[in-house]
C-alpha cells in the first residue's frame, strides 16, 4: 500500500530565510503523526505544504496526490487538528486517537508512546 504521506527533498524559502531544507518523510497508513520542535523548525510550514496551503519544491503526496494542485480532493479525506494544549500529554495523545478513529472507524489505528515522567532524582 502506498504511504499516506510522502516527502522528498522538500524545499520552501521566505525570502532567505529557509523553512523547509530538503526534509524527507514517509507515514505509512494507520500511524499518527506528531511534529515536534523549536519555534523557526519548519513544523507549521510543513504542515501548510501537506494541507495544500503552501507550494513547495519537491516532492510531496498526500493520499496519492499533490495536496498543491488537487487541495480540495485532499481535503475531503484528511482531518488536522491543531491543539498544542492537548497534544502534551499521554492522555491528550489517546484522546487524538479517538477522535481521529471516528473519522475512519474501519481502519486500526497504531499509537506509541513513551511515557517522559521520570522518577525524580534521590538524595544522596
Amino acid at each position: 500500500m502506498p504511504p499516506v504521506i510522502e516527502m522528498r527533498g522538500l524545499r520552501k524559502t521566505y525570502g532567505r530565510q529557509k523553512a523547509l531544507d530538503g526534509l524527507n518523510l514517509t507515514v505509512q497508513e494507520g500511524r499518527i503523526l506528531g511534529l515536534v520542535g523549536p519555534n523557526g523548525a519548519g513544523k507549521s510550514t510543513a504542515l501548510s505544504a501537506m494541507l495544500g496551503l503552501i507550494p513547495c519544491h519537491g516532492e510531496l503526496r498526500v493520499l496519492g496526490r499533490d495536496p498543491w494542485r488537487d487541495r480540495e480532493r485532499v481535503m475531503l479525506d484528511v482531518a488536522f487538528i491543531a491543539d498544542v494544549a492537548l497534544a502534551q500529554s499521554v492522555a491528550g495523545a489517546r484522546l487524538y486517537q479517538r477522535r481521529a478513529s471516528a473519522f475512519r472507524p474501519r481502519q486500526g489505528w497504531t499509537v506509541s508512546f513513551e511515557d517522559e515522567r521520570r522518577a525524580p532524582p534521590q538524595s544522596a
